[in-house]
């Protein structure tokens, strides 16, 4: 997989590709929050994360409140966003 950091223009492209709920924070990284009606959908959505995320061996930070999950991508080693991140970005569309 290429852990090359994007230019600005490819994230950008690549985020109009996306599910409209995908942001990208500048320094942070893609962003997406899930609204959920309760904890417990909350927690199920997390688990079905976390084994795309497993799958794609990616480590996102996922934070799991009352009635929403948080999902921040990015790639640390990289120092910016890069193809992983999309990827995963993708994956995660195709389960919600």
């Amino acid at each position: 997989m290429n852990s090359q950091v994007l230019s600005d223009t490819q994230i950008e492209k690549a985020v109009a590709g996306l599910n409209v709920g995908w942001t990208h924070i500048p320094g942070e990284g893609l962003v997406r929050v899930f609204e959920t009606e309760n904890f417990a959908d909350g927690l199920a959505l997390t688990n079905q994360i976390g084994k795309v995320v497993l799958q794609l061996k990616h480590e996102p930070e996922v934070i799991l409140r009352m009635d929403e999950v948080d999902i921040t991508t990015f790639t640390p080693a990289a120092g910016g966003i890069t193809q992983k991140d999309i990827d995963l970005a993708k994956a995660v569309d195709e389960i919600t």
